[in-house]
């Protein structure tokens, strides 16, 4: 019969411990990873919800924004006056762009005379030079 030195039982029997303790640490620490991975989940929705609501808000502001633009109170006469001017400039080429900035400015350049006695009915340049 062999003999079994206590002392190698006894340090076996404490690996083993170790390695319970080990193990049960790990899947404790698995456990808060999943938590904490769920927590992040539903933080990047909760970001991604805001951030949509920050954007459509913006919008509505860039929109209520324009419609108290000083612009926009001009009397049609002055405005008629400063697009006469704009289209009457034979560099410009964006004259037929001012009709699709508000409807009332349509509606004013496509109603006045003057404008129309400067607008180049022709397509608009294949080319645009910035200045």
């Amino acid at each position: 019969m062999s003999h079994v030195c206590p002392l190698l039982v006894q340090q076996r029997l404490s690996q083993l411990r170790d390695i319970q303790t080990t193990s049960n640490l790990l899947q404790e620490q698995e456990n808060q990873l999943l938590h904490v991975n769920n927590d992040l989940e539903m933080f990047e929705k909760l970001i991604a919800k805001r951030l949509a609501d920050r954007d459509s808000i913006l919008e509505r502001m860039e929109v209520n924004r324009s419609l108290i633009a000083p612009i926009r109170s001009l009397p049609s006469e002055i405005l008629g006056m400063i697009f006469f001017e704009y289209s009457a400039d034979p560099d410009n080429c964006f004259s037929h762009i001012l009709v699709l900035v508000f409807r009332c400015w349509r509606d004013m350049t496509y109603g006045t005379l003057v404008a129309w006695s400067s607008t180049n009915l022709g397509p608009p340049p294949r080319t645009i030079t910035y200045r």
